[in-house]
């Protein structure tokens, strides 16, 4: 088969198609990305040994441009003459989506790796919903990344049961064992080694003997950085060896309410007083999980959230919140802990049960690496992808 993958950006494509895309070449497709014509966009392509076409996209709504980018993929799209188009995130698949239906490709799917509009509200709300109605119209497909998110999207009535499926376990791409080695796994590496958690503690200034909360992601509202932040300086009026390790930097979209952003500024100018940690943005996170001793996701909303996932491949225990896509990522009680969205409480209630118990943390952390290695892995994904290509085929 001749497989077209759209999405936005260069960058979406590094992060969940990468292994994919060769996967399926080795597997006999003809594989072409399109997304905006950016450097990476090659080097992606170099690594996955496919085509790559640039179309400029851009991420926020600009009718003017939208069209000229649906004119070019119609183009890129006629010439091609694929037999699959596989379209994802927001702009990518829509546009993706009309093009692929203007032209009868005889595979058309879209890949639905979120809901954004959970936390919208008004005019933003509308339209992101009427930009998923038109998706699924032009589809003959919804692949979700996880089953929460699908039954949500069934829920609000986007599409019928029928037309959506999730392939495997669920996510984008799945976890690399072994780029995500737990602290017993990575005794071989010496303290030395850069990449070591004892030498990243010391390079960032934390303590060799503190237990780390740590975060993963965009410091944005959503993520839920606020009841983070509070459910932390509770925590460290009573225990003062506990830190908090932010891997990550602030976004402008979503902002953080002005009294978390002035006091993250502070407390990350001042980490040894305060206690809060942070890395900047940084290319490769894998070896901060094991750094931590906690894992906290208290996000609003997800599709299939990867950081969980990543945490507990490095035996990492997680608490999260029952949000779409965390509730997937983290089996409750077995490999993480589950609050309520918003609840400050609750997430510092679960937090302290954690850095108090030493031996829950090993527990769930085992279970965590156990069940990811179980239904995670990128190749297990990747099948499925295949598989699902291989049943249109016939």
């Amino acid at each position: 088969m001749k497989i077209v993958y759209i999405v936005t950006v260069p960058i979406t494509a590094k992060a969940f198609l990468v292994g994919h895309l060769a996967y399926l070449r080795e597997c006999g497709h003809d594989v072409i990305l399109i997304t905006s014509p950016e450097p990476l966009l090659d080097q992606v392509g170099a690594i996955e040994g496919i085509r790559t076409i640039g179309v400029p996209m851009q991420r926020e709504i600009s009718p003017l441009a939208d069209a000229k980018s649906l004119w070019q993929l119609w183009r890129v799209l006629r010439d091609l003459r694929p037999d699959a188009v596989t379209a994802g995130t927001p702009k990518a698949g829509l546009l993706g989506m009309i093009a692929a239906w203007l032209l009868g490709v005889r595979l058309r799917t879209y890949v639905l790796h979120g809901l954004r509009l959970e936390t919208l509200h008004g005019l933003r709300r509308r339209i992101m919903t009427l930009t998923e109605r038109i998706c699924v119209a032009c589809a003959h497909r919804v692949v979700c990344v996880s089953h929460s998110l699908r039954q949500k999207y069934v829920a609000g009535g986007f599409a019928e049961m029928g037309k959506t499926l999730v392939l495997a376990s669920g996510s984008a791409s799945g976890v690399i064992a072994e780029r995500h080695l737990p602290r017993r796994l990575s005794q071989q590496m010496s303290p030395q080694n850069e990449t070591h958690w004892l030498a990243l503690r010391q390079r960032l200034g934390i303590p060799a003997d503190a237990l780390v909360i740590g975060f993963v992601g965009r410091f944005v509202r959503d993520k839920g950085i606020g009841e983070l932040v509070a459910a932390f300086r509770q925590i460290r009026q009573t225990r003062p060896n506990v830190c908090l390790l932010l891997v990550g930097t602030f976004e402008n979209g979503d902002p953080l309410d002005p009294t978390v952003v002035q006091y993250l500024h502070a407390a990350l100018a001042d980490s040894a007083q305060s206690g809060v940690y942070g890395t900047g943005w940084v290319a490769d996170v894998a070896p901060y999980y094991p750094a931590m001793d906690v894992f906290a996701l208290p996000t609003y909303r997800e599709g299939f959230p990867i950081s969980p996932l990543e945490a507990s491949m490095c035996e990492v225990p997680v608490v999260g919140t029952v949000a779409t896509g965390v509730v997937d990522a983290v089996v409750n009680g077995e490999t993480g802990l589950l609050v309520p969205i918003g609840d400050v409480a609750a997430l510092t209630e679960a937090l302290l049960r954690l850095l108090d118990d030493a031996d829950l943390r090993q527990r769930m952390g085992v279970a965590g690496r156990r069940r990811a290695i179980a239904e995670f892995l990128p190749a297990r994904i990747w099948q499925a992808w295949q598989d699902y290509y291989a049943q249109w085929a016939r």
